[in-house]
């Protein structure tokens, strides 16, 4: 049930937010248990999920569909006060405490790299091939 309050303009219960991100509760749960958000709570000690909340939930729901570590999504959030940086270099680049799993996060800059040089090799092929008209 979506209720006016003092949270914003509506507040939302976990199963709709769920709804609304095509997730589940438990990942919903899994997310603020593990630091990805903090929500806040009505004094009924009910969570409060307002627009920030939605907004914030839907950037990490964008992470993890592109397969970021939960790790890797909170370096980002541990930074929002520091000075701006490159927030690619940050999603990719753990840290030493961080466990062997992280390891995925670099995996993204390497095979954007092979697809550009794909793409050049094709492009070299065509120009060779189809241009000087040898096949």
């Amino acid at each position: 049930m979506v209720e006016k309050g003092t949270y914003g303009l509506h507040v939302l219960s976990r199963k709709e937010v769920a709804l609304l991100l095509d997730a589940t509760t438990e990942t919903v749960r899994n997310w603020e248990r593990n630091g990805l958000i903090t929500v806040p709570r009505m004094n009924n000690g009910n969570r409060a999920y307002g627009e920030r909340e939605l907004e914030q939930l839907r950037v990490i729901r964008t992470l993890r569909s592109a397969h970021y570590s939960i790790n890797a999504i909170l370096r980002p959030l541990k930074q929002i006060h520091q000075p701006l940086s490159d927030i690619f270099t940050i999603l990719n680049t753990p840290i030493d405490e961080e466990d062997i799993v992280s390891i995925t996060d670099q995996l993204g800059k390497p095979l954007l790299e092979a697809i550009t040089d794909a793409k050049t090799t094709l492009a070299l092929f065509h120009d060779k091939y189809f241009k000087e008209g040898s096949l």
